[in-house]
């Protein structure tokens, strides 16, 4: 699963709900000129550019490599082609420093449904939020040295649960007795903060299989980057929570804000419609290494 097909696909629910068209495209100047004054940022965009520009709209980069490139501007002002906004808005990375290069050619959306950060904020949500328990990694392990005096192993930070574990004695394999919930320990005591305890026969090598959280690093479906961009772009439209919006307490931005609020709600329908129906698949399958266990 790569972080960046997830973002398309996010961008692309976003921009298929019927809220609007896909935002314009505003290109910087090759050297963007960037000098940050505080919590302001000054650039240039390319001949002409500006005049399509307005005070209190939002320009994002487009399509930025990894979330620390994902700059976003509110402009406060324009002259010509030169852009004055607020750097970082809404918690999104900053140009760090005057000159800096981050924005010389920079295709950037103009006033897009949602910022690039806002997708990536979206979709870590979903992640460490959204995910487990209904959907985890399963994952073998093993421990070349058992300790036959306590049992007790340092785990990796991942395991959320252990579900089995193996000893080979001559011809036969074991069943070892196990803790199935490894315990939250100082790490001083494991490096990884968790600790596990196993009844080990010999000391042999021992195996054991744990359900792990899954991580944007984790190679996976594309059933599954599906089911991660529904429900970040359902975040992103507010569709998993009542959100509080100021905008939404002024009659010519009521319509709006609630038409976002109900897609967004319809998107998380479908987020929980779609994950409770890939659990119930690959259980009957049987075969992939991503399995739900929740039937709530």
């Amino acid at each position: 699963m790569a972080l960046s097909d997830i973002v398309t696909r996010t961008r692309s629910i976003l921009y298929g709900t019927g809220l609007g068209e896909k935002p314009a495209i505003r290109i910087a100047a090759t050297d963007a000129a960037e000098a940050v004054a505080g919590q302001l940022i000054t650039f240039v965009l390319l001949a002409g550019e500006g005049a399509e520009c307005a005070p209190g709209q939002v320009l994002s980069v487009y399509d930025p490599a990894t979330e620390a490139d994902a700059h976003a501007v509110y402009i406060t002002s324009i002259s010509t082609d030169t852009i004055t906004g607020i750097n970082g808005y809404l918690g999104s990375p900053v140009v760090v420093g005057s000159n800096s290069g981050d924005l010389d050619s920079a295709l950037l959306e103009h006033e897009p449904l949602a910022t690039q950060f806002e997708i990536f904020e979206a979709i870590d949500t979903v992640f460490s939020a959204y995910l487990y328990p209904s959907v985890y990694n399963i994952t073998d392990a093993t421990i070349s040295s058992p300790d036959l005096v306590d049992g007790q192993h340092e785990v990796p930070a991942t395991v959320k649960r252990i579900t089995a574990a193996y000893q080979v004695i001559g011809p036969t394999i074991h069943k070892i007795g196990h803790t199935r919930n490894p315990e939250d320990v100082h790490t001083t005591l494991s490096s990884t903060g968790l600790l596990a305890q196993f009844d080990w026969i010999d000391g042999g090598t021992g195996y054991y299989t744990y359900h792990a959280k899954l991580v944007e690093a984790d190679e996976a479906t594309q059933e599954l980057t599906q089911l991660i961009a529904t429900g970040a772009a359902a975040i992103t439209l507010g569709g998993h929570l009542v959100e509080t919006t100021i905008q939404g307490t002024k009659a010519h931005n009521a319509q709006a804000v609630g038409q976002r609020q109900q897609v967004g709600g319809l998107l998380w329908r479908d987020f929980l419609t779609i994950r409770q129906g890939l659990s119930e698949e690959l259980t009957r399958q049987g075969t992939s290494n991503i399995i739900s266990i929740d039937r709530g």
